[in-house]
């Protein structure tokens, strides 16, 4: 067998694989449809709307977005500390503004348009660079991440105030991440 052949018979076990995780993740047949600026479950108070749901992926995972932030750099996303996900990726794709990302020991400028993938159990914090921006942001499995963002939110309702340290250790650690440092800080 050729190089060309193991390659192909690689990748299409891969595939299969895949597909067969993918399909038993469903847990209905209907669409998930929601409209723009809305929740998919109505809810007001949260850090950032969900667009789909772990309840509609079986856990599989979750999207939330799109969250747009105005105001000062920085201001809204300051308090993110540097942290781990144990169980999850993170994914965001920036639709307006700019972001710096720290994944690991790296920093990364993000601009409309741009990806960028934050494995699980490597440490990241995100921070807002534009005046305005907005993101999507997806997280495989699911995990509890709607809960945590409700909780977060029912902290700081529209005051954008930071929350103790202590407190929001605990938060974290409820819902499988753990802070491990502060938040990014400008290049």
């Amino acid at each position: 067998m050729d190089r060309r052949s193991i390659l192909e018979s690689v990748f299409a076990a891969i595939a299969l694989q895949n597909s067969t995780r993918i399909g038993s993740a469903q847990t209905g047949k209907q669409p998930v449809i929601v409209p723009a600026g809305e929740d998919r479950f109505q809810e007001k108070l949260t850090v950032a709307p969900c667009m789909l749901s772990g309840k509609d992926t079986n856990g599989a995972m979750s999207i939330f977005g799109p969250s747009t932030r105005t105001g000062p750099p920085g201001s809204v996303l300051r308090g993110v500390p540097l942290h781990v996900h144990h169980d999850q990726d993170e994914w965001w794709y920036i639709l307006t503004g700019e972001y710096l990302f720290q994944i690991g020991n790296r920093k990364i400028r993000a601009k409309a348009g741009d990806a960028v993938f934050g494995p699980r159990g490597v440490p990241h914090s995100p921070l807002r660079l534009s005046q305005s921006s907005s993101s999507i942001t997806l997280f495989q499995p699911a995990g509890t991440m709607e809960e945590f963002f409700h909780e977060v939110a029912k902290l700081r309702p529209g005051t954008g105030q930071d929350v103790a340290v202590e407190t929001m250790g605990e938060l974290f650690r409820a819902h499988g991440m753990e802070i491990v440092g502060p938040a990014v800080q400008l290049l």
